[in-house]
């Protein structure tokens, strides 16, 4: 259930608190902050210039920052996210201790390895990893991992449980779009991390030569919103939950959101057909795969995918309590 609550209200209730357990990351994710929206917003074309800096000006009113946002500095991870010791409960997510919120990831992490689609030995390079949890994974499954991300100890975390499960991953610090040189990978994966990109224009178009032919990209976890909304109320742009904006105003990141709608539309325009993967029980799992075409398309997966034979079955079901249905009425008609 969403509430709203003021940008007052957030200030003094919200933003006072230190850091965020499951428990805050729920309530503050299903609270709504009123704020006043600059009315260039509907007149200005989402793709423009002139957009992208509305966001970014509102961006610095938020984080209290002098200085403009870049990436290298303000999308640093804030020290509690690391520690020395890499063992079981110690790293993120699981650091959490939350079963429910734990089952999410869980969720969306079988989706990703659904929409990947790969075997031995293929490749795989995941932009913004966080602690890892999805490549440790996909490395044990025997596929080529690499990650890149902009906070080195990110990477120094991998790292060391990469060793202790006897793993190689390639690591490497860098922004999106960038890392491993002219190297070309079969699936290029981002988890929770593209709405923190603020050139995703250019960083779609840059992802082309980084894909291997008959190369994908998958999405996951993504903030996307149905239609714009208190939370999103335009095509994209900074998200308006209590969490997004604690985390801009204390660690500087950017928190962006979009419509479906320019979501896909996106895509498409950057020259990708788009496959949508539906999760309606977990909306953090809700996935996308993006794959290079000359002439894009986009559809959608039945979000309960049945086989052949289950489909086989239950035609025959419906035959048989037709068939039934119409004896007993004939039945009832004969009496």
């Amino acid at each position: 259930m969403f509430k709203k609550v003021s940008y007052e209200t957030f200030k003094k209730d919200f933003l006072t608190i230190d850091a965020l357990d499951a428990a805050d990351l729920t309530r503050f994710s299903t609270t709504a902050v009123e704020m006043p929206l600059s009315a260039n917003f509907g007149r200005l074309d989402p793709l423009s210039d002139a957009y992208k800096q509305q966001v970014l000006a509102e961006h610095q009113l938020i984080t209290g920052r002098q200085s403009p946002y870049d990436p290298v500095t303000n999308e640093k991870a804030a020290a509690a996210h690391f520690s020395d010791d890499t063992g079981a409960g110690k790293v993120h997510p699981w650091s959490y201790a939350d079963p429910m919120l734990l089952s999410e990831f869980l969720h969306s992490w079988a989706q990703i390895f659904k929409m990947i689609d790969l075997k031995s030995p293929g490749s795989v390079l995941e932009y913004g990893p966080g602690s890892g949890q999805v490549l440790l994974m996909l490395a044990r499954c025997g596929l080529d991992c690499h990650a890149v991300d902009i906070d080195q100890r990110w990477l120094d975390q991998i790292a060391g449980q990469a060793r202790k499960l006897d793993l190689n991953i390639s690591l490497e610090q860098g922004v999106f779009g960038d890392g491993f040189a002219d190297r070309q990978f079969d699936r290029i994966i981002f988890f929770e991390s593209f709405h923190h990109c603020i050139d995703f224009p250019e960083l779609l178009g840059k992802l082309h030569a980084k894909l291997e032919s008959g190369g994908k990209i998958v999405f996951c976890g993504e903030p996307l919103f149905g239609m714009q909304t208190n939370m999103l109320p335009y095509p994209w742009g900074l998200r308006r939950d209590a969490a997004s904006l604690w985390c801009m105003n204390r660690c500087g990141w950017m928190e962006l959101g979009f419509t479906q709608k320019f979501f896909i539309e996106l895509l498409m325009g950057a020259g990708y057909s788009v496959r949508h993967f539906p999760f309606p029980a977990c909306p953090r799992a809700e996935g996308y795969v993006a794959e290079p075409a000359k002439h894009p398309v986009f559809t959608t997966e039945d979000p309960v995918p049945r086989s052949s034979i289950m489909r086989k079955y239950l035609r025959e079901v419906v035959k048989d309590l037709r068939h039934y249905l119409l004896k007993r009425g004939n039945n009832k008609a004969g009496r």
